[in-house]
């Protein structure tokens, strides 16, 4: 089994996550998959109930954490999104049931910066293998005290009004 491939995003829009599984679905070539739904109170899982539509998970989004799920023979994807102060948290992660190295992994890298690009619609991403980012920091701390993120993008607002230009991170500015 592979490592984790994880991406980190604060948004002010929800519906990156959808975009999101799109792009790493497609990276993963995965068909005929198995989709789980839970929406829970908190990441101590108390009162979490599987549903079976993207339409009704999103009704949740603003009030409860929502976890979506892709299962194929040889892939996982996955996402959840949690409403925070800031704004969305969307953690999505791919499990290739291989090491990505290399050329395969810059494609990914590129794909998710094209896809912010063109949206423009992410404050911060983080992108790494079996990440720790902590959400609750604020930005200079949060993307200070991570371990393991490769690449940041950031929006240039963000990365201007936090001073994150103090950082020695590798980093696409969109």
């Amino acid at each position: 089994m592979g490592e984790l491939i994880e991406v980190g995003i604060i948004s002010q829009h929800k519906r990156i996550y959808s975009k999101m599984l799109e792009v790493l679905e497609k990276h993963l070539k995965m068909k005929n998959t198995a989709q789980i739904i839970n929406v829970m109170d908190n990441w101590q899982y108390d009162d979490m109930i599987e549903i079976n539509s993207i339409e009704e998970a999103e009704n949740y989004m603003e009030s409860k954490i929502v976890t979506i799920e892709k299962r194929s023979s040889c892939n996982q994807v996955g996402v959840s999104v949690e409403k925070k102060q800031k704004g969305y948290i969307v953690e999505c992660w791919i499990n290739p049931y291989k090491e990505v190295i290399d050329k395969e992994y810059n494609e990914l890298v590129n794909k998710i910066i094209k896809c912010f690009e063109t949206n423009n619609i992410i404050d911060v991403c983080g992108v790494g293998k079996e990440v720790s980012v902590d959400y609750d920091k604020s930005i200079y701390t949060l993307i200070k005290d991570s371990h393991n993120i490769d690449l940041w993008i950031i929006s240039q607002q963000i990365y201007s009004t936090n001073q994150l230009n103090e950082l020695n991170i590798k980093s696409v500015i969109i």
